[in-house]
């Protein structure tokens, strides 16, 4: 085993702690190591998901690093503090609730919350991944990146639920104005005849993932008056995990 594995943990602890991407560089010299045995466990890293590539020549901790990890989920944060809310949000508009995070050019769903007797189980479950720009989880994140930050999340050939297709354009526009009213809608996008709301949650340093709520398209349900709750329960769970939010109000308006 040699110092491979040992180095691709600090590898992976080094990554975890930081809030930017590392170069390699930067990496190099925080290890001590030689920049081709770090540049080779930097690339195993990659290809099995635990590391993913950022802006040319920096380097990000990846997903599957959470997912590893996932046993920690029912006593560790941030799902500690987001699952108590979730399951608020589904007490009160008995719908289904869930909380995802972006992962490459989809969203993973990290919890979901249904309500007792739900009728019909929506497609979200804990580890389902969806393309993160049609979801309304995806959406609300990506609004909350600089615009530098978005395009890698972005796979310009994914269509929707109704082989829709959109121009990066479209997308920066619809982005800005979730961000200005505080939350996104999907609108059956995703699939079809059911739709979401979601809000985006912070922790201490940025956006780490948002609330959404399911629910089908016939129901009674209104978007506005759910984007209210969502909202609100993200503003909960940012809190909890001691950070602040940007969205201080609700705007009437949704995309279609």
């Amino acid at each position: 085993m040699g110092t491979a594995v040992p180095r691709a943990v600090r590898v992976l602890e080094l990554l975890a702690g930081s809030e930017r991407p590392m170069p390699l560089s930067g990496i190099t010299a925080a290890l001590g190591a030689p920049k081709s045995s770090v540049h080779a466990v930097l690339q195993d890293l990659i290809s099995e998901g635990f590391v993913e590539p950022a802006e040319p020549g920096t380097y990000k901790i990846g997903v599957k690093a959470f997912e590893v990890g996932s046993a920690l989920l029912h006593r560790a944060n941030p799902m500690s503090e987001i699952a108590p809310v979730l399951r608020d949000l589904t007490r009160r508009l008995q719908a289904t609730s869930h909380f995802a995070v972006l992962a490459g050019t989809d969203v993973i769903y990290l919890w979901k919350e249904d309500p007792p007797l739900l009728g019909v189980q929506l497609v979200t479950a804990v580890g389902v991944r969806l393309p993160a720009q049609w979801t309304s989880v995806g959406k609300a994140c990506l609004a909350w990146l600089d615009s530098e930050e978005v395009a890698p999340h972005l796979d310009p050939e994914q269509p929707s639920s109704d082989g829709r297709r959109r121009t990066r354009d479209e997308l920066a526009a619809e982005l800005a104005e979730i961000r200005s009213r505080g939350y996104a809608v999907d609108e059956g996008d995703t699939v079809s005849g059911i739709e979401c709301v979601a809000a985006p949650v912070f922790d201490l340093h940025s956006c780490c993932g948002a609330v959404g709520v399911s629910f089908l398209m016939d129901a009674r349900t209104s978007p506005v008056e759910v984007a209210a709750e969502v909202v609100a329960a993200a503003g909960r769970a940012t809190a909890r995990l001691g950070g602040l939010s940007p969205v201080s109000k609700v705007s009437p308006a949704v995309a279609h």
